[in-house]
């Protein structure tokens, strides 16, 4: 992956396939948004990722959903990938 210095939101973030890419981007120096349904797994991801948020969202629930679009619009307006 050639990306460099974006903002990133990734699903599944906190462990597996999800967390390797958001290490992969961290360490290439992107500001990464972790998004999962485990608090604790995001959490602890983030601790150890540069420059990573992390927000609990269950993507199946239309309310999380829209709280974290709202979050990610306030807080994160250059969101690009």
């Amino acid at each position: 992956m050639n990306i460099t210095n974006k903002t990133v939101l990734i699903t599944g973030g906190g462990s597996g396939i999800g967390f390797e890419t958001a290490k992969l981007l961290s360490a290439k120096g992107n500001k990464i948004i972790i998004i999962g349904r485990t608090e604790s797994k995001l959490n602890a991801a983030a601790a150890v990722l540069p420059n990573t948020t992390a927000i609990r969202c269950d993507i199946t629930s239309e309310q999380d959903v829209k709280d974290l679009v709202a979050r990610v619009s306030e807080e994160f307006p250059e969101l690009s990938v």
